[in-house]
């Protein structure tokens, strides 16, 4: 499987190329292109969620399959894709605030979790005593990561 770096530089890559779309000057060309991956992510997402009820029938050991792959970084990032991730942003949210919590308090900071609302999520970073810019930045780095 591919390290986080690649897998994060092609997620990259994708956004860019989608972007692109944007720049496509003929406006029937930009619509094929467009409706064009659409289609290929509407095929995806199908597939996906037939994958996952073909493993939920498995009763519990399926459903337990399906939360290993939620936490699996790069299925759970597909799985959050196509809407067809077992836990909803909430469980996401704080899941990921209590993994990286120890990480922050470690480097000098607290990591409060305030609200989500309407998929936004609001988090309180505080970086204690005279700690140097870059640590704030790594910190913040960190949590926006996570």
């Amino acid at each position: 499987m591919a390290d986080d770096k690649d897998f994060q530089m092609k997620i990259q890559r994708i956004g860019q190329l989608v972007g692109d779309l944007e720049n496509i000057a003929d406006p029937e060309a930009r619509a094929s292109a467009k409706a064009l991956v659409q289609l290929v992510l509407d095929l995806h997402a199908a597939g996906f969620e037939r994958v996952l009820e073909i493993v939920a029938k498995n009763d519990e050991p399926g459903l337990r399959t399906i939360d290993d792959l939620g936490r699996d970084p790069l299925v759970s990032s597909l799985l959050v894709l196509y809407g067809l991730h077992p836990l909803d942003l909430e469980s996401r949210v704080a899941q990921a605030v209590e993994k990286v919590r120890p990480h922050v308090r470690k480097g000098g900071g607290e990591l409060d979790l305030i609200a989500i609302e309407n998929g936004v999520v609001s988090l309180r970073l505080q970086v204690s005593g005279q700690g140097c810019s870059s640590t704030s930045r790594t910190l913040k780095a960190m949590v926006e990561d996570a």
